[in-house]
């Protein structure tokens, strides 16, 4: 019964990720080939000639490929694959390395929305060939880009596997999950691999397919809730990490890897359901630069890249004066971050729970102090005064970071499983460790960034209307989304840059591939 009431609550939300922006994710990694896995509907290469730069165009059983991939005539990355490594791969480099791009075949299907493969066998048959580039074998269907305007020539990696980062997106995310765990279920192939997963639905502490009931298929669409994506690359000091991970999301994102822990918080599931249809489809075009910090767990550093306006105002957008719903994002805000806990790592593997565990004393002193702030902002955004004297408090508003919650269960009458451990997909043993291609050697190098802030999270001032991450979103998002979105106001960055070390470049600084286990609750403390 437990699960009939979870999946009646996001039965619409699963559905949803048959759609995904032919765009997959980036990730900041300082390996030397950058495997790059499409989103569904966006298999990258044809698999019946892996050796031509089709760059996304249809095929029979997938249509809905998309052109751009490839630069005509000369095989530089473009469009998605460029996305990813300039945007979320470079951005976490400290030493200016670039990488081999390398297009990874996955299916991307999802019948009855996108292709015939269920999603379950979309997933199978991507992870096996994954699996394969990964351990550079034969069998590694991908297109190799020829040209060195983002990696060198070389193709994927050495013999052993080393030096390779998996770049992943929503679906491909997935795959890229259940990669990492067979890597650590054979540590011998493929030792130096990297991954960079973007909008994951298998994120321990947001991602849906850890919400749900642990080995749960949903019937007709055949989606497995697989578990969360592993962070125990580690050895037993947190150090030495054989699988440095970044894991990015946008805030709120229902199948991006921030659904509520409340599942019967309506307005949180509402507002995640929106922020998915509106936010998700355009994560490849966000930054790294722009996402506020969420600490390291195990081998994983996290980031959130936050919403300017809670999802449920943005249909508003162009229909009411914007400062109004500035001032109402304030207390909604307050209502909907209370099917969330912040207080908990997003690297803790945290099921749904059918009882919340809430300080109902400070979620009503949380409410009262958000309408004064709430009218700052308003205020601010119409002068750019905030004549109230309020301070912003950030991407979860006010008490939003529930330290007041910390060390209390995080609900009662769990939905899912705490195991730490995803469950893989029953596939054919991977090719013979034959390498297709031969490599230069070298020593791999860890994925970005370092141990986790010290600084408080999210309390920065409010950034001017011009500072603000969707404004090179442009155009495009307008075309995909229609005028009554503007594309500069959909996500608020620079919030934490006091959290981040930030270098003489502007960047964030890298990540240690030795992190700090317990920083992952530190950076969350507020002073």
């Amino acid at each position: 019964m437990r699960s009939a009431v979870l999946v009646g609550c996001v039965l619409t939300t699963v559905l949803a990720l048959a759609w995904v922006s032919p765009m997959p994710a980036m990730v900041q990694v300082l390996a030397k080939t950058m495997l790059v896995i499409g989103g569904t509907g966006h298999p990258l290469v044809d698999p019946s000639g892996p050796g031509r730069p089709v760059d996304g165009w249809p095929y029979p059983s997938r249509p809905l490929g998309e052109p751009g991939m490839a630069t005509e005539g000369d095989g530089a990355p473009a469009g998605y694959v460029l996305l990813v490594h300039d945007n979320f791969v470079v951005p976490g480099g400290t030493d200016g390395h670039r990488y081999r791009a390398v297009a990874v075949y996955t299916p991307q299907e999802f019948f009855p929305v996108a292709g015939s493969r269920t999603f379950n066998d979309s997933v199978t048959d991507g992870f096996a060939n994954t699996v394969n580039c990964a351990h550079s074998s034969a069998g590694c269907i991908a297109h190799i880009y020829p040209d060195t305007d983002v990696g060198l020539t070389d193709p994927v990696a050495d013999d052993d596997g080393s030096g390779v980062v998996v770049v992943g997106y929503s679906q491909s995310a997935v795959i890229a999950s259940l990669v990492k765990q067979h890597l650590l279920d054979n540590p011998d192939r493929a030792p130096g691999t990297s991954f960079v997963l973007l909008g994951n639905p298998m994120r321990p502490n947001g991602g849906l397919l850890q919400r749900l009931p642990r080995g749960m298929t949903i019937p007709i669409l055949d989606v497995t809730a697989f578990g969360p994506t592993p962070t125990n690359s580690c050895d037993e000091q947190g150090e030495n990490c054989a699988h440095p991970t970044l894991d990015v999301a946008v805030q709120h994102d229902a199948l991006g890897g921030d659904f509520p822990i409340y599942p019967l918080h309506l307005p949180a599931v509402a507002n995640s359901l929106l922020s998915y249809a509106l936010l998700h489809g355009t994560m490849p075009e966000q930054h790294l630069d722009d996402a506020v910090p969420q600490g390291v767990h195990g081998d994983t550093t996290y980031y959130l890249l936050p919403t300017d306006l809670v999802p449920l105002l943005m249909p508003f957008e162009g229909v009411v004066p914007r400062p109004i719903l500035v001032a109402l994002d304030e207390p909604l805000r307050v209502l909907i971050e209370g099917g969330y806990r912040r207080d908990i790592s997003p690297g803790e593997p945290t099921p749904a729970y059918l009882i919340p565990v809430i300080n109902p004393v400070s979620l009503t002193v949380n409410l009262i102090r958000s309408v004064p702030v709430g009218l700052d902002n308003g205020i601010e955004e119409l002068t750019g005064e905030r004549p109230l004297g309020t301070t912003d408090p950030g991407p979860y508003g006010v008490g939003g970071d529930d330290a007041d919650l910390r060390g209390l269960p995080a609900g009662l009458v769990p939905l899912g499983s705490t195991s730490p451990t995803p469950i893989l997909p029953e596939t054919a043993a991977p090719a013979a460790e034959k390498p297709a291609m031969r490599v230069d050697s070298g020593t791999p190098k860890p994925i970005i960034r370092t141990a986790a802030p010290s600084a408080p999270l999210l309390r920065t001032p409010r950034p001017p209307a011009g500072e603000r991450l969707g404004e090179r979103l442009g155009e495009r998002l307008n075309q995909r989304r229609g005028p009554i979105l503007d594309a500069s106001r959909l996500l608020r960055p620079g919030r934490a840059a006091a959290g981040r070390g930030v270098t003489d470049t502007g960047r964030p600084g890298p990540v240690d591939a030795a992190p700090n286990p317990e920083s992952d609750t530190k950076s969350q403390e507020q002073p």
